[in-house]
């Protein structure tokens, strides 16, 4: 005697709107693939990670010093919104008749908070953004964190 489940299957995909499927096949990928360049960048143990958008698409490198640890790109999919979206993180308004804008956020990558400063700057191609991972200390849990941000 065969039972029939109730539910969804792993295999069954939900049905979505249209609009639903675009959403969050721009922003959850972009979000996903921005955490996996910062994360990769932390694994590599590079200091900075730059964003370079040009006619080609957008190029990411890695760099501890003078020394390149790896280059990825160019990307077309995401070269128009990535940079926005470091931008946003980082709080950092593009208006100005400043060259040079920048900004800081936090991130958490394998049980340690990063603090990252992050620059941006408009080129004739596009723009460049370097992201700099300046301290880290242990991750203690989100009780601790949330119990900073209340002060």
């Amino acid at each position: 005697m065969r039972l029939k489940q109730r539910g969804t299957r792993p295999g069954d995909k939900k049905k979505l709107s249209g609009v639903q499927r675009k959403i969050l096949a721009t922003y959850d990928n972009l979000q996903f693939w921005v955490n996996d360049a910062l994360i990769q960048g932390v694994r590599l143990k590079a200091k900075e990670v730059h964003y370079e958008r040009g006619r080609d698409g957008l190029t990411i490198r890695f760099r501890k010093g003078a020394e390149v640890l790896g280059t990825c790109g160019p990307y077309q999919r995401y070269k128009d919104r990535a940079i926005p979206r470091l931008r946003a993180m980082a709080k950092i308004e593009p208006a100005g008749k400043a060259k040079t804008r920048t900004g800081k956020f936090q991130t958490i990558v394998d049980d340690r908070l990063w603090n990252c400063r992050v620059t941006w700057t408009r080129t004739r191609p596009g723009e460049k953004l370097a992201i700099r991972y300046t301290s880290s200390k242990p991750w203690k849990g989100f009780e601790e964190w949330s119990r900073r941000r209340k002060r």
